[in-house]
């Protein structure tokens, strides 16, 4: 899926690099016996064109088959999109069978997209191993997994995969909840919501939470669960005093609210947010560096003029 991506930055700089060859040494070297730079000349332009073409062609026939891409369709049906939607923000496993082989990812309220944390860091390893674990039949711990991570829906689209729907049904921990001509769904139980709260009186809850974080008050200690993969960039704010997030033995992150207050909760991507500065940067240094140079008619001379 990021084949797209590396493929832009040299598409560019080879469409670059042909306006300068037409635009400043084609003409002199037209005028000129024939040496090196002819032939560096006749490289550059085949590299350039191969680019292009390469370029062109993978976009046409191999972008719609990759994991992101845009399409009107939802893989995921409208009472699982509207499920992760709610305050709890639950994900759903995605299935697909593609010819014999099983392809899979964790979607929320809708298809994968870019800038989400399973795109730029990828899934846990434990929950990758879950999976695996899953379809291969020795998932008997799957379901906790996948309930620790918020994933409370394991959706395959059709076509089926007709022995791992029978091994989904005989692993243990999932229930059928809708079989429909989109594919089938089974309920995780227990899954925790996006954001959850767990007082030392033994009571759960779930934090209303954004897109991200969450804010609001809090009346009782206890500990506060994301259900994310652990990235030491999630903040708490208690009571105006930042909290130090720990990882649990599954690897999401928690904090321990030590007193009652109110709370604010997100992702500093600060550092994320400077490579992107940085990527910008660098880009267009990088297309004024290799723009044409112009001169002033009066820099020129007479020779080149006429």
């Amino acid at each position: 899926m990021w084949v797209g991506s590396l493929l832009v930055i040299p598409t560019l700089t080879a469409l670059l690099a042909a306006v300068t060859m037409v635009d400043h040494y084609v003409p002199s070297l037209s005028e000129s016996n024939i040496d090196y730079r002819h032939f560096l000349l006749g490289v550059t332009s085949v590299l350039a064109t191969f680019s292009v073409l390469t370029s062109a062609t993978w976009w046409v026939s191999s972008s719609s088959n990759t994991p992101l891409h845009t399409k009107q369709n939802s893989a995921l049906p409208a009472f699982l999109s509207a499920n992760a939607q709610t305050v709890d923000k639950f994900k759903t496993l995605v299935l697909r069978n593609d010819g014999g082989r099983i392809y899979y990812f964790v979607a929320r309220d809708s298809d994968l997209k870019l800038g989400e944390p399973d795109v730029i860091t990828g899934l846990s390893p434990v929950v990758t191993k879950a999976i695996n674990d899953l379809v291969s039949g020795s998932g008997v711990a799957s379901s906790q997994v996948f309930a620790e991570f918020g994933i409370r829906y394991i959706f395959m689209a059709r076509p089926l995969d007709d022995d791992l729907v029978r091994t989904i049904d005989g692993a243990g921990g999932f229930t059928r909840a809708a079989d429909t001509n989109e594919g089938i769904s089974w309920k995780v139980p227990g899954a925790l919501g996006h954001i959850s709260f767990l007082s030392d009186d033994g009571l759960y809850s779930v934090l209303p939470s954004g897109e991200i974080g969450a804010q609001g008050s809090l009346t009782t200690t206890g500990t506060i669960v994301i259900t994310e993969k652990y990235d030491d960039r999630w903040r708490l704010l208690l009571n105006g005093v930042y909290v130090t997030p720990t990882v649990t033995e599954s690897g999401i992150p928690r904090f321990r609210v030590s007193e009652p207050g109110d709370f604010v909760i997100f992702h500093d991507a600060t550092a994320r947010r400077g490579w992107i500065s940085l990527q910008l940067i660098s880009f267009i240094t990088l297309i004024v560096l290799a723009l044409p140079a112009r001169r002033k008619r009066s820099q020129m001379r007479e020779e080149e003029l006429a």
